[in-house]
């Protein structure tokens, strides 16, 4: 069900693209983009609500200091304000089931796909020869592992990570998943260059064009919603004096 549904519609939509665009790392761009659309609405559901819940990381950390000694009414409080805020904690999984099977399809078709097409995957209305050219750029073999586009998709999560910093929701009880996060900004950029020199660069390509295009999305995100630190610093002090 999964092949039927996920792998085949990407990989012939990868295959009508080639017989358009006859490079496949341009390919690649336009299909990561085109898949990055479809799934746009999904992502922006995973921004709102991590917005949410750090707008209101201030109100539960007031929460947490008036009921500290009473959990039954502190986990009763909490739920009516997430009720109030329109969010939960699940609401950012959620979203990110939802475009699982599009990305594993995708790695499927970009570790696999690219190397051995079977006939019988291919739809009888696209033209395709039974051979891809494997150069993308003129430059970079796609099958293969190519270490300038493993760096380069390296520095493009390192920036959405600095970026995502912005929507990642802190309090004095987060501390430690604070220190976590910012060890990660810098920890996973170097996960992703080593994975990288280990796959193929058609998927270095398009873990590139992937975060770019989150890059955009969480900036004109940001760029629209407020999300206040300071009231979380205001709330700390407080805590802190008391």
């Amino acid at each position: 069900m999964f092949h039927e549904i996920f792998y085949k519609p990407i990989l012939n939509l990868l295959l009508w693209l080639y017989s358009v665009v006859p490079d496949i790392g341009i390919v690649i761009i336009i299909l990561t983009i085109l898949i990055k659309l479809v799934l746009w609405p999904f992502a922006q559901h995973q921004l709102r609500n991590q917005a949410a819940m750090k707008n209101m990381q201030p109100e539960l950390e007031e929460l947490k200091l008036k009921y500290k000694d009473d959990q039954a009414t502190l986990a009763k409080e909490t739920m009516e304000l997430y009720k109030r805020h329109k969010t939960s904690p699940a609401g950012s999984c959620l979203a990110v089931i939802i475009q699982l099977p599009f990305l594993i399809a995708l790695f499927k078709v970009f570790q696999s796909g690219l190397k051995e097409i079977s006939s019988e995957d291919v739809y009888s209305f696209i033209n395709f020869s039974g051979q891809l050219s494997p150069k993308g750029f003129s430059l970079f073999d796609m099958t293969t592992t190519a270490w300038p586009i493993a760096l380069l998709a390296g520095l493009v999560q390192f920036w959405q990570s600095w970026q995502m910093q912005h929507l990642t929701p802190t309090g004095k009880s987060d501390e430690i998943a604070s220190i976590m996060n910012k060890q990660m900004m810098y920890v996973f950029p170097f996960i992703t260059f080593i994975i990288g020199l280990q796959f193929p660069s058609g998927l270095a390509v398009y873990w590139i064009i992937s975060s770019l295009m989150t890059i955009l999305q969480q900036h004109l995100f940001l760029s629209q919603t407020k999300v206040p630190n300071e009231a979380i610093i205001e709330i700390k002090e407080t805590q802190e004096k008391k």
